[in-house]
């Protein structure tokens, strides 16, 4: 007999068991723009249920659009614009729209050969890098203008890692200003987020 269970990728559709409540606890934070810590140890099915939430808000009426932004090995500050940029191209797949909400930034383009999306990649010497990155999520403001939006960053413990000083307290000052977008920052490590998170709050209040 096959196993029907899945550990090496994530589910959706059918293949998806149950998670109905805390499905509908997320569709419910993404249509009211509230933002969610999601945590769990790994392999036990984050991505599957943010995943399998994309998929019915897609199909939902008014639709929201859906990133979702995967930080895990990203090494630092540029790596999380690239992976910001890459994410905001599976709600905008022309590119002249997206260098028009973003102005004066250089992108290379190149095709993921698993997903067949575009990957967005900034030339940028380190000095520019909290301008810009201010500018890529505020690009994502401006698309959420139009259209609610789900932002998910998978594996945002990451960021923990990064050696560009006052990267978390850089990133809260822009997101905290969003309206129209809900996010959820979902990891696998616990403490790592908690600390992160009460961190971040003690530098907001």
């Amino acid at each position: 007999m096959k196993n029907p269970f899945s550990y090496s990728e994530f589910v959706t559709g059918d293949a998806f068991c149950n998670r109905e409540s805390e499905q509908k606890d997320l569709i419910y934070f993404a249509q009211n723009s509230q933002n969610v810590l999601l945590y769990s140890h790994r392999r036990m099915g984050k991505t599957s249920l943010v995943q399998q939430v994309i998929h019915r808000l897609e199909k939902s009426k008014p639709k929201i659009g859906c990133v979702y932004i995967d930080l895990y090995g990203s090494l630092g500050e540029k790596d999380f614009i690239d992976a910001v940029l890459s994410g905001i191209a599976q709600i905008e797949t022309k590119i002249e729209s997206i260098l028009k909400k973003i102005g004066s930034l250089k992108l290379s383009v190149s095709v993921d050969p698993v997903t067949g999306q575009p990957s967005l990649s900034a030339s940028m010497v380190p000095k520019e890098m909290p301008e810009y990155l201010e500018k890529v999520l505020n690009t994502l403001a401006a698309f959420s203008e139009k259209q609610k939006l789900l932002v998910v960053l998978d594996e945002f413990q990451e960021i923990a890692k990064y050696a560009e000083k006052g990267f978390e307290k850089r990133l809260r000052k822009v997101i905290q200003h969003h309206r129209n977008i809900s996010y959820i920052f979902s990891g696998s490590q616990k403490h790592l987020l908690i600390e992160m998170f009460d961190h971040i709050r003690s530098l907001s209040e």
